[in-house]
């Protein structure tokens, strides 16, 4: 790649004999070695008999600020549940959100869009140039089953009053 070159999107896939480790190792070699800074589409599918460590999946975003697009897929929930906007701004430009086979509960769900659509009351706008979200896909997620009406009803209502896009798959 020439100088000044870099990815709009990168996909990773974990491998059935890296391990959890495999992360540490190769999460934190990332930014210093390949032009992600301006990266804005991401997709990481953790292997389902191992899954991916949770603290360098959570380094890697906080090191990816361009980000608009993620997806994650076999994810723990502490990884979504750093996505949650504190004053620690991971991910800030996001505004699509694939969450597929994960685990999450409905409050965190919740508690997660609401951070990323809903900004207090300057005119709802989001502060230190962070981007509303705007698209939500869900796929397989264990803990939020269309099958039990009392679990995905209250949260289904409660995503359906925020103004974004929510796609069940």
């Amino acid at each position: 790649m020439s100088d000044g070159a870099y990815w709009s999107e990168f996909t990773f896939q974990s491998a059935a004999g890296g391990g959890p480790e495999y992360a540490v190792r190769l999460f934190s070699q990332i930014p210093q070695h390949l032009p992600v800074q301006l990266l804005e589409g991401l997709t990481m599918q953790s292997n389902s008999l191992i899954p991916l460590s949770a603290g360098p999946c959570i380094a890697l975003l906080r090191e990816l600020p361009t980000l608009k697009t993620l997806s994650l897929d076999r994810f723990s929930p502490l990884v979504l549940h750093a996505l949650i906007l504190t004053t620690d701004r991971v991910c800030p430009l996001l505004h699509e959100l694939s969450i597929i086979d994960s685990e999450i509960s409905s409050e965190k769900l919740i508690e997660l869009i609401t951070s990323r659509t809903v900004f207090g009351t300057d005119d709802n706008l989001p502060p230190d140039g962070t981007t509303h979200l705007r698209l939500l896909k869900l796929q397989g997620i264990r803990s939020i089953s269309l099958l039990e009406p009392d679990v995905w009803e209250p949260g289904n209502r409660a995503l359906s009053d925020l103004p974004l896009l929510v796609v069940t798959l």
